[in-house]
């Protein structure tokens, strides 16, 4: 999908919302699930690929740990608990690491561009989301467009601005982890509220492969095309 990339021309960011992530806010590295970029025919649920490396949970600590060096957050009193703009949270990961592991590079996708999306979610094995969410989520099961439009409760960030990973895909809806749960939405509500998408590349892949089997060298090719 082109020619190959060094890490300088991958990291391809520019600007960026106040989208946060809290210190709440499970994260598992792990094999998400993942589905053909292609829409036929529809998958009623994502399968599961088979894993390609080891299972890393990282603790509670050491997600604190980060949390707090990003945004400011005290621990031991609770305050400036206020999450972290995600750009902050993948420069910080780049260059520092989490629980000892860290990015080799990341680079900014256009939500609006549905096939990139999906090819994205299909060759990284799942994609780093900014939500705009608004109020009427609190209380859906699957998040959606409400009746009444992008108004009221369904105004755009009116709920707030979320960080959740989207692992997976199919004709009706994307499939994402939202605090610490498996989560759908529509692509309608994909379209009117998601802002923010980033294609990460972890410096794990340098040794194994990515969680769909692509190695380092293919994933640096293929990610050329999907930031245009």
């Amino acid at each position: 999908m082109g020619d190959a990339l060094t890490l300088g021309q991958v990291i391809k960011v520019t600007q960026t919302t106040n989208h946060v992530v809290g210190h709440d806010t499970p994260v598992v590295v792990n094999v998400p699930p993942v589905v053909s970029p292609t829409d036929n025919p529809p998958i009623a649920t994502p399968p599961t690929p088979k894993p390609t490396g080891n299972k890393l949970t990282i603790s509670d600590d050491d997600i604190v740990k980060a949390y707090s060096a990003v945004s400011g957050f005290d621990a031991s009193t609770g305050l400036n608990d206020n999450g972290a703009v995600l750009l902050d949270v993948l420069n910080y990961w780049r260059t520092n690491g989490i629980a000892g592991h860290k990015i080799a590079a990341f680079t900014q996708l256009n939500p609006k561009n549905i096939k990139n999306i999906k090819a994205a979610i299909y060759l990284f094995g799942g994609i780093y989301v900014g939500v705009a969410l608004p109020i009427s989520a609190q209380k859906q099961d699957i998040w959606d467009v409400p009746a009444t439009g992008l108004t009221g409760d369904g105004a755009v960030g009116s709920w707030g601005g979320h960080a959740i990973c989207a692992t997976g895909y199919d004709t009706q809806y994307v499939y994402c982890i939202s605090w610490g749960k498996t989560k759908k939405m529509t692509w309608a509500f994909w379209k009117a509220y998601v802002d923010e998408a980033y294609v990460v590349i972890s410096n794990d892949f340098a040794t194994t492969k990515s969680p769909n089997g692509f190695d380092m060298s293919a994933l640096l090719n293929d990610v050329q095309a999907l930031s245009q």
